[in-house]
């Protein structure tokens, strides 16, 4: 510091004065009081949570040991068959979940076992004594005609049930109009 009082010295501007004492209030002493307090808390806080590591990283290291010996004992066909079974595990959940997706896009749920279907049940919910919408048909509609129309919509579903269009992340088959259907 001498050499750099000296210099400033012969430039011609004063030494700075020497630094003073800090004058210490009350606040200020409580303020340090309780700094020093929280710095106390958060020290005894880092060495329990050095103990923490220091603890689990041993567990960790015996586990390690266990895994590897372990593994020594077994065949190693065996570990390539579970990693098989492991790849097929993963290859099924997946189909699973794109099957329940797709069924979602047409508003349908996968209910499993505990939605088992009852055939005897959809027989006594369907016994009709007859198709209810022909009893107040007008007469200008003829049935005939309707049900040929609907059989050729099926008809040319099952050959162009390959022409399958995604329209808004949806899979649906193509638009057919009146011009494209067979009279």
């Amino acid at each position: 510091m001498g050499a750099v009082r000296r210099k400033e010295e012969a430039k011609g501007h004063p030494a700075p004065p020497p630094a003073k004492k800090p004058n210490i209030k009350l606040v200020d002493l409580d303020l340090v009081h309780a700094m020093e307090k929280r710095l106390t808390n958060l020290e005894g806080l880092s060495k329990a949570q050095r103990g923490e590591i220091k603890r689990k990283t041993e567990e960790i290291d015996s586990i390690k040991a266990e895994v590897q010996k372990l593994r020594a004992e077994v065949p190693k066909a065996k570990i390539d068959k579970y990693g098989q079974a492991m790849e097929r595990n993963e290859k099924i959940r997946m189909e699973n979940q794109e099957i329940k997706e797709f069924l979602s896009e047409y508003g349908l749920q996968w209910v499993g076992k505990e939605g088992q279907f009852n055939i005897k049940q959809l027989q006594t919910d369907l016994d009709v004594k007859g198709p209810a919408f022909r009893n107040n048909l007008p007469k200008e509609i003829d049935l005939q005609v309707v049900i040929k129309k609907i059989e050729m919509l099926n008809a040319v579903a099952e050959v162009d049930a390959k022409k399958v269009v995604e329209k808004l992340g949806v899979h649906t088959l193509a638009v057919f109009y009146a011009g494209d259907l067979p009279d």
